[in-house]
This record gives structure tokens, sequence and C-alpha cells, in this order.
């Protein structure tokens, strides 16, 4: 059973029973993945786009600013920095970096060329799969913008 134990300071806690909380570690999912050296499982290509578009609907957002189509992702410098390394590695695309300090920990890659927007676009939604349709719209729009 789940059960929400309702706000402590600015966060949420849920209590879930321990076999569930065995199965999300087996996936790589864990407690404060930052601050406790979460590291980007070992996956395929097709995978890896499920996982980079359920990242990106969590902790990322997608604009539009001055004319250009902006992608931003933000969080934690250790996991980001794992996705702008893998993101060139298999993709041959480039995020740019720019820090924010927050105990010295926090960040966002970004990217706003059309060539790596359109290819952000191909990696995360190509390969289909349920998706953050608001998001998703904001490229779909910006496209038809652009022919």
């Amino acid at each position: 059973m789940v059960s929400l134990l309702g706000n402590i300071g600015d966060n949420l806690r849920i209590t879930i029973p321990a076999r569930i909380k065995k199965k999300f570690e087996s996936c790589g999912l864990c407690r404060r993945k930052g601050r406790d050296g979460f590291r980007i499982p070992l996956m395929g290509e097709n995978t890896y786009c499920h996982f980079i578009r359920g990242f990106f609907d969590g902790d990322g957002c997608v604009d539009i600013h001055n004319g250009r189509l902006r992608v931003r992702i933000t969080g934690h410098i250790d996991p980001l920095g794992q996705i702008q390394n893998t993101f060139w590695e298999k993709f041959g695309m480039y995020f740019g970096w720019s820090a924010f300090k927050v105990r010295n920990t926090c960040g966002n890659i970004e990217c706003s060329s059309i060539e790596s927007t359109k290819k952000f676009y191909n990696i995360a939604y190509g390969v289909g799969g349920i998706c953050l349709r608001r998001k998703k719209n904001v490229f779909d729009e910006y496209f038809r913008m652009m022919k």
C-alpha cells in the first residue's frame, strides 16, 4: 500500500512498500539522485530515446525565444553532464552548458540551433511512446511556422 504522509517543509513525502522500492532501485531509480551519485544505466539507442524523453518531460522545458526554439534541461550537474556526454557520443549532438549556483550543484544544458532542436525532437519523439503533449506541441508549432 502506498500512503501519502503530507508536506514536510517544501517536500512531499510518500511511503511505499520495500518490495516496490527494490523494483525502483533495480531500474536505476534512487533517492537524491544528484547527491548519491546517479548514473545513467547502460541501454540501447532506442531505449535511451525513451529515457531522455521521460527525463525531458520531468526536468526540461521548450520555448520559442527571440524567434528560435530553445530546449533546456535543468538539474543536478552530474546527471546533466552524463546526458550531455551521451548525446555527443551516441548522436553527435552538442548541448551548451550554463551553471547556476545552488550549493554549486545545479545547472542547465541547452540547445537552440535549428539543426540541434530538430535532432533532439527526432531523438525524443521519433520512436513514439508516451509524452507530455504540451511540450511536443511547442516543437510541432515551431516546425510548422518554419515551413
